[in-house]
């Protein structure tokens, strides 16, 4: 709807200035003309793009570009298949590792371990029994060695 609209009013824009302008021979006012058309169009094409935008109602627009990985499931969750809790404890992993490099490399917080541990416990809601339990298997797979490993590039 807003495409027909805005594709009416600029033929009516286009239909008013070639009026103008057959009309009338004068430069400066085939200026003015062209000036204030070109002027109508982007504010219309403005308009028409800002609503071309905004999320349907009753939707919600995303919060960030990039996807934030799943949360580890719960032990009680069994609609999850060992695949996808796989790549939700790698995900995880990936983002607890990447966070405490971060902190070590900014070297803002002393306990740079700790500090990652409560923030990515309060993100996904993760009890400190789930956390306790995610380290241990994480440390006993070797998961957390291995994206270290990768996200230090081998070193």
């Amino acid at each position: 709807m807003g495409t027909l609209i805005a594709v009416v009013i600029i033929i009516a824009l286009i239909f008013y200035a070639l009026r103008d302008l057959l009309i009338d021979k004068d430069f400066s006012a085939w200026t003015n003309i062209a000036l204030t058309s070109l002027i109508l169009f982007t504010v219309i094409l403005s308009i028409f793009m800002i609503l071309h935008n905004q999320p349907a109602q009753g939707s919600r627009a995303p919060e960030t570009e990039k996807e934030e990985p799943a949360p580890e499931p719960s032990e009680d969750q069994e609609q999850f298949t060992d695949e996808q809790r796989e790549q939700a404890a790698r995900d995880l992993a990936s983002e607890y590792v990447a966070m405490e490099n971060e902190c070590i490399k900014d070297k803002a917080v002393a306990d740079c371990a700790g500090f990652t541990t409560d923030f990515i416990k309060k993100k996904y809601d993760i009890n400190d029994e789930e956390w306790e339990i995610f380290l241990n298997e994480a440390e006993t797979s070797g998961l957390l060695q291995s994206t270290r490993a990768a996200q230090t590039g081998g070193k």
